[in-house]
């Protein structure tokens, strides 16, 4: 029996940077994984980072010469479904090697005595006399032992394996995403014909498709990523209507990876007694762009701090003492990512030529806009922006073929996307109300998936 003071399931970004965070506070701080290291991370060739967020989180950022350094370039373009309005946004984005970058969160987590335990199987909870989580059952070369702490964190990705066997009564969503509200990705790596023509120096973003492409370090490389709700299937036959209708330069393919991504609102609670989640098993995701790493470590700052309050001289930290984080993200990250989900959604319900058509105008696809998004995570339309957004409509009402179905599909988004965001800005300070707070959400969403 071993006893510490957190117990962190997930060994990748989320659980590496989290543990980080607990261990140089002074706590003892073990966290395990059922992957062999060398594995970790190693689902995916290579992970496109903004920049600017390696030194707001403290983490050091990849260099050239560093064996996860890729490339880097300094802005993105965002093309319209047929690609004649590309639209440039401005945020600087580093190309690493996901395996050797998680490794690289490892190494600097363990500099400040953060313990791994790899190939370790997370088995259940142990709950004590109060029916609180005090521990976990793991098991590792076919032995089961049983590790004793005062928190357990599930940062165990998108299947949220921990939280899943929390029981009914502990007071978090323990039910495994359905398959609507995940983005399946296949990603493809290119080997190009003639790189000394068709070289990549930034990424360009398709919304309409969720479509990406991009450069990974070679001048002869180069990424293709399509996304679709639903299934593996789903987002092969987008990127075949991608490539149908988009020129794409004469290449190779030298391999194809798949994986997931949550795509949805984030869970309600991440906490409750001696347990937080964090993560894309808490749902955590950019709403524009899919990629969640660095939405999460905002969220595991915000939780570092309250959890080292909570577990003062001590302490049990228990779900009242661990709701701050609760508060505090889904008053500031998490509402913004809620309209940007709904907006998102209610924009990209339109046909290739309406997209086309808002491009070409500028209607909720401006450099400014989308730079925010992306940068800042929200919509910071000013009163000018606003009120041109207005005018642009009544234009291409009246002179395009915008469809007022279309019109209304991005104004129902947008109402939605404000009531969402006004309602996580309302998020309870305390539990007692949360329960008619996620009444008023439930019905919120219920309104999104009608989008």
């Amino acid at each position: 029996m071993r006893v510490f003071d957190i117990v962190i399931i997930g060994a990748d970004t989320s659980g590496a940077y989290f543990g980080r965070l607990m261990a140089e506070k002074g706590f003892s701080t073990l966290v395990i994984d059922s992957l062999p290291e060398n594995e970790i991370g190693a689902r995916q060739y290579c992970i496109h980072l903004d920049r600017s967020y390696f030194e707001e989180s403290g983490i050091p950022a990849p260099m050239l010469g560093d064996n996860d350094y890729l490339t880097s370039y300094e802005y993105n373009m965002n093309e319209s479904a047929y690609g004649h309005y590309p639209i440039k946004t401005n945020y600087p984005y580093i190309v690493m090697k996901f395996d050797k970058f998680s490794k690289r969160l490892r190494d600097w987590a363990r500099k400040v005595d953060c313990d791994f335990d790899f190939e370790t199987k997370f088995l259940e909870f142990i709950f004590d006399a109060r029916k609180k989580i005090c521990g976990i059952r793991v098991e590792k070369e076919g032995i089961v032992e049983e590790i004793y702490c005062k928190l357990v964190v599930d940062c165990t990705g998108i299947a949220g394996y921990a939280r899943c066997k929390l029981p009914d009564w502990y007071g978090i969503e323990n039910k495994p995403l359905d398959p609507e509200d995940i983005l399946f990705a296949n990603v493809e790596y290119f080997r190009l014909k003639r790189p000394e023509r068709d070289k990549l120096s930034y990424s360009t973003i398709y919304p309409y498709y969720k479509v990406w492409f991009g450069p990974i370090g070679e001048d002869d490389t180069a990424q293709f990523g399509a996304c679709a709700f639903g299934s593996y299937e789903n987002a092969i036959a987008k990127g075949e209507d991608f490539k149908q209708t988009i020129y794409l330069p004469p290449h190779d393919v030298d391999k194809i990876e798949q994986g997931m991504m949550p795509f949805r609102y984030s869970l309600y609670s991440f906490v409750a007694d001696g347990f937080l989640c964090l993560g894309d098993s808490a749902a955590i995701t950019k709403p524009y762009n899919g990629e969640g790493i660095t939405a999460t470590w905002n969220l595991c700052k915000i939780a570092a701090t309250y959890v080292t309050l909570a577990m003062k001289d001590g302490k049990y930290p228990t779900k009242e003492a661990l709701w701050p984080i609760n508060t505090k993200y889904s008053r500031g990250q998490g509402a913004d990512f809620a309209e940007l989900l709904a907006l998102t959604k209610g924009a990209l319900n339109c046909s290739k030529e309406e997209n086309e058509l808002e491009f070409k105008h500028g209607f909720g696809y401006e450099e400014s806009i989308l730079t925010s998004m992306n940068v800042h995570f929200a919509n910071k339309m000013n009163i000018r922006q606003k009120i041109a957004q207005f005018w642009k409509i009544a234009f291409i009402l009246y002179f395009e073929k915008l469809s007022k179905q279309t019109i209304k599909n991005s104004y129902r988004g947008y109402i939605i996307g404000k009531k969402a965001k006004s309602l996580y800005k309302k998020y309870p300070k305390k539990p007692k109300h949360f329960a008619k707070w996620c009444q008023k959400a439930d019905k919120l969403w219920a309104k999104y998936r009608t989008l």
